[in-house]
């Protein structure tokens, strides 16, 4: 009878103790730890800056505008392409992936993924392209990594088809 006193006091000090650890740790109204304040340093015994030290920082109007330099396949609205083809923009300076002001029409869902190359970008659609007509559009301000942005809209247009002569399937 002690024996299995002894295990049901046991058991019951082991679920108490499980609770109370699920309730520390899950519990909502737990007060956040602040961290400790910065660490002050004094003052270094430098001499202080003299005037030609304090040149201004180059400011956006110094940089250079974003530039598209290429696309590839080059427009050509008399060749068809068909709906797997990857379209790439070179661009002269890395673009800000947040300020990529790209619209699709018909609208397509895509992936955009920088290439190895410098300043290139690869859209791909995440299924096909639509056929017909596909128009990219590159708004004005969309800005590179630097700080510079596009000055003008640039649109690009490339027909999609599916192939006339598709190869024989595999499975003769």
């Amino acid at each position: 009878m002690n024996k299995i006193l002894l295990v049901l006091l046991l058991s019951l000090f082991g679920l108490l103790l499980v609770i109370y650890f699920v309730i520390q740790v899950f519990n909502p109204t737990q007060t956040k730890k602040i961290p400790p304040p910065p660490i002050q340093t004094a003052p270094s015994a430098s001499p202080a800056p003299t005037p030609r030290q304090f040149m201004p920082q180059s400011t956006t109007s110094d940089l250079k505008p974003l530039q598209l330099v290429s696309v590839e396949p080059p427009e050509n609205l008399d060749i068809d392409h068909n709906p797997i083809t990857q379209i790439k923009f070179t661009f002269t300076d890395n673009v800000d992936m947040d300020n990529f002001l790209l619209e699709i029409s018909p609208n397509t869902q895509i992936e955009i993924t920088p290439q190895s190359t410098t300043h290139t970008y690869t859209i791909s659609a995440n299924d096909f392209w639509p056929i017909g007509l596909n128009i990219f559009t590159i708004k004005k301000g969309t800005k590179s990594q630097s700080g510079s942005s596009l000055q003008e809209t640039f649109v690009y247009k490339i027909n999609i088809q599916y192939p006339k002569n598709p190869p024989p399937d595999g499975d003769e």
